[in-house]
């Protein structure tokens, strides 16, 4: 059985996947702590966010199998709330500066 801090984990993924317009999941075993930093303050700064969190609870919150696949490895959530693109302009901006991310899936 999950834990009571794990069931509200999902809960937080699933409110926030509710409201965003669109998600990426990207794996970002290649930054640093600086780059991550940076990548966070594009994100913000077009009415998104960055997300990290356990993959199984991704996997739970989003109840699809289809999604295991790109669930492996050190991933995060970028999540567009503004509009559909915003954020992700910044991520691909971010991925073409710094090389060091893998976007493996989008959601609309």
């Amino acid at each position: 059985m999950p834990s009571q801090y794990n069931q509200q984990q999902v809960e937080v993924i699933k409110d926030k996947l509710a409201q965003a317009k669109s998600v990426a999941i990207v794996d970002y075993s290649g930054t640093t702590a600086n780059d991550q930093v940076k990548l966070r303050a594009m994100i913000k700064e077009a009415q998104g966010e960055v997300f990290v969190t356990k993959n199984t609870l991704i996997n739970l919150a989003v109840g699809e199998t289809s999604l295991q696949d790109s669930l492996t490895g050190m991933n995060a959530l970028v999540l567009s709330y503004q509009d559909a693109v915003s954020a992700l302009k910044k991520l691909f901006e971010f991925k073409d500066e710094e090389d060091k991310l893998e976007v493996k899936q989008g959601i609309m």
